[in-house]
Formats: C-alpha cells, sequence, structure tokens
C-alpha cells in the first residue's frame, strides 16, 4: 500500500471513531440534566448531599465578578443563597489584606476566603 493510501485510511478511522461519539444515543450512562444555570458567578464544583442539596464554591482569583460568596447552596435553577451564611462569605475589609506588599490573605480563620472546592463526604456532611 502506498503511504497516501495508509493515510487515507487511518484518517477515516480517526473520523468514524470521532463519529460514534458525536452520534452517541445517550445509552451510556442517565440523560443530561440542566440542574443549575450560572449568571453572574464562575464557580470550580458542584457538591450533591445524599438528600439532594447542591452545594458550589467560587474563588474569586479566577474571576473578578465572584464577589458574592465564596459557598453557596444552589436553591432553584437560577438562585443561590450563601453557606452557611452571609456572614461566614463576608469577611471584614475583605478576603485580601491590601495593607502589605505584595498583598496577602486576609488570615480571617473564622471566615470562608478561597475555597476551591466542595466536597460532601460518606456521612453527608460539606
Amino acid at each position: 500500500m502506498h503511504n497516501s493510501t495508509l493515510f487515507l485510511l487511518s484518517s477515516f478511522a480517526l473520523s468514524a471513531s470521532a463519529q460514534a461519539l458525536a452520534s452517541d444515543p445517550g445509552v451510556y450512562g442517565p440523560a443530561i440534566e440542566l440542574v443549575h444555570i450560572y449568571n453572574d458567578e464562575f464557580p470550580t464544583g458542584i457538591a450533591v448531599s445524599s438528600t439532594g442539596r447542591m452545594f458550589s464554591n467560587y474563588p474569586s482569583g479566577l474571576d473578578g465578578n465572584n464577589t458574592k460568596y465564596a459557598v453557596a447552596e444552589l436553591t432553584s435553577n437560577s438562585t443561590e443563597t450563601p453557606y452557611p451564611s452571609v456572614e461566614m462569605n463576608s469577611p471584614p475589609g475583605g478576603a485580601i489584606n491590601y495593607t502589605t506588599i505584595p498583598a496577602s490573605g486576609a488570615n480571617y480563620q473564622q471566615y470562608l476566603i478561597g475555597v476551591q472546592s466542595v466536597v460532601i463526604d460518606p456521612a453527608d456532611r460539606l
């Protein structure tokens, strides 16, 4: 076989396998389900408890719009509620200490700052 024929055959095989992925009839798992629409915050994850409660986290370093809260419970398809409270998501003066050079974390140990992930453990705790 010529090199061009081999290339054509291998290209066809790759194309056929990509085509199979593009036309998946959905028999390999549950149907895709819309659970939440994010309008103004950029989350990095969702955790779902055994009772169906859903939580998201919003690291402020990824998007300047992430200013409302670090962790929220998803309460409907398009609303979130700060979790566990507004106060715990709102350190006094913000999460960054701008009086140091360079700026540093504010080190408020009683507040949620820079949450990178949310996980539900086997005991159903966030």
